[in-house]
This record gives structure tokens, C-alpha cells and sequence, in this order.
């Protein structure tokens, strides 16, 4: 209710458009390296020096990757966007730089979330996942309430809050890296992590392709209040996705453990 009083349709309608881009860049630029560094972990738990190995080699690989990719988009970037944005309102120098730093820094936020799902500190966890919503809730507020910046303020708050976000935990996990790089460990997760992002881009576009053929059609007004419907839609698909990120890493154990009961097996 409150950013519909403070929000125009059409802020919505920028809103729900870039969330797209911001949606598939982080999902290509990821890698698929989250899913692969749960998958890894249980390869190498009880080794603290191997866990460590692993963390340092996939970040380093990752911040290095993305990190130029950011860089070459922001500074060479805007002739590409201006092809697949073709809208006034959507301004490269504002919009569009802080899409692409907010999925850099989401990158490497979710690879902090994720290794502590892998180790089951769910407390954690789930604690850190609420921390960053008051921040992101209450920044977005700021700007768009108080600082009265529209769409341009939620996208403000939310890459403020994953900056907060990285200094605080990022800096926590950097702790439990072993500096030692192995190319080993990369090549696993690519291997393994590629593939996802393959799937991942297939079911991301599935969900999200309408508002990109919409915004072919119709006002960004338009598609605003058809963002605002869909989000009321997503409830269900929070509960569908929490017990998916609770069995996962359950999974994962399960097929690393030797003494397994040959009673479930087909």
C-alpha cells in the first residue's frame, strides 16, 4: 500500500521491465557457482583448508569474470541497451549503471547465503535473509517516500542494501577462505554449474519473457499495473521455494554419505 501511493503506474512499469534485465544478468553473470560451490562442499566438509580452497578459487574466479564484465557494460554498454531498452524514461547514466552493480554485488551475496544454506546454519541464514529485507525495505522507503525519487529510488535502496549487504557478511566469509587457488575446483563448477545456468535462463524467461513482449505493445503504465498484479501473484511461489533451498543441501549430503540404506534404492 504505500509504495502504491508514493509509485505511479508507470514507475511500476519501469520497475517490473528492468527487474528482468537485473534478473538474467544475475543469473548468467552467476554461473551457476552457487548451486556448484553447495554441490562442492560436500565434497570436501570435513577439510576445512579444501573448503576454504574452494570458496577462495570459485570468488576469485567469479569476482574477476564479473567484475570486468560490469565494467566493459558500464563504460561501452550504452549503445547495447539503448537497442534492447527503447524507452525515454529508462536513462542508461541512472537506470541501467545501477542494474548492473546491483547484480554485481547480488552475485556475490547470494554466494555468501548459499554456503550457509550448504552448511544447514539455517538460523543464520534465514537471520541474514531478514536483515537484508529491513535494509532494502527501509532504504527503498527513504528514496521513494522521503527523497520522492520514484522508480529510480527503489532501485536505488536495493543496491545500497546489497552494498550494506557484501561489506558486512561478504567480509565474514572471506574468513574461511584458504588462499590458495585451484583450477581443479573451477573446472568442477563450471562443469557442473553451466549446465544450471542453461535451465536457468530457459525457466527465468519463461516467467519473465511477458513483460518484455508487453513493453512491446503497451505504456509502461500499462505494464506497471500488470507488474503490481503479478508480484500480488508470487506468494506461492515463496513457499514452493523455501522448501526447495531446505532440501537441497539435505540432498547433496545424502549422496556424499558412504553408509547408505540399499532398502531406498531402486
Amino acid at each position: 500500500p504505500l509504495y502504491t501511493h508514493y509509485l505511479t503506474p508507470q514507475d511500476y512499469g519501469i520497475i517490473g521491465y528492468l527487474d528482468v534485465y537485473l534478473t538474467l544478468m544475475t543469473t548468467i553473470l552467476m554461473l551457476g557457482f552457487y548451486g556448484a560451490q553447495t554441490r562442492l562442499y560436500y565434497d570436501c566438509k570435513e577439510n576445512d583448508n579444501k573448503v576454504g580452497e574452494l570458496l577462495f578459487s570459485l570468488n576469485v574466479f567469479l569476482f574477476l569474470l564479473v567484475l570486468t564484465i560490469c565494467s566493459i557494460l558500464s563504460l561501452f554498454g550504452k549503445p547495447l541497451f539503448s537497442k534492447l531498452i527503447n524507452s525515454r524514461e529508462i536513462v542508461f547514466s541512472s537506470f541501467v549503471i545501477l542494474i548492473i552493480w546491483t547484480a554485481f554485488f547480488q552475485i556475490f551475496n547470494q554466494m555468501v547465503v548459499s554456503f550457509y544454506m550448504a552448511a544447514k546454519e539455517y538460523k543464520t541464514t534465514a537471520c541474514m535473509q531478514l536483515l537484508l529485507f529491513l535494509i532494502s525495505t527501509l532504504l527503498i522507503i527513504y528514496f521513494v517516500v522521503i527523497q520522492d525519487q520514484g522508480a529510480l529510488g527503489k532501485f536505488k535502496g536495493a543496491f545500497f542494501a546489497q552494498c550494506l549487504f557484501f561489506g558486512v557478511f561478504y567480509l565474514n566469509y572471506i574468513r574461511k577462505f584458504y588462499f590458495h587457488f585451484s583450477i581443479c575446483q573451477v573446472k568442477k563448477a563450471l562443469s557442473f554449474g553451466l549446465p544450471i545456468v542453461v535451465h536457468l535462463i530457459c525457466s527465468t524467461s519463461l516467467l519473465l519473457i511477458d513483460r518484455l513482449i508487453l513493453a512491446r505493445f503497451v505504456s509502461l503504465s500499462e505494464l506497471g499495473i500488470y507488474t503490481l498484479g503479478y508480484q500480488i501473484g508470487l506468494g506461492m511461489s515463496v513457499l514452493v521455494a523455501s522448501i526447495n533451498k531446505a532440501w537441497t543441501p539435505n540432498y547433496y549430503d545424502l549422496m556424499n554419505q558412504k553408509n547408505m540404506d540399499h532398502g531406498y534404492q531402486i
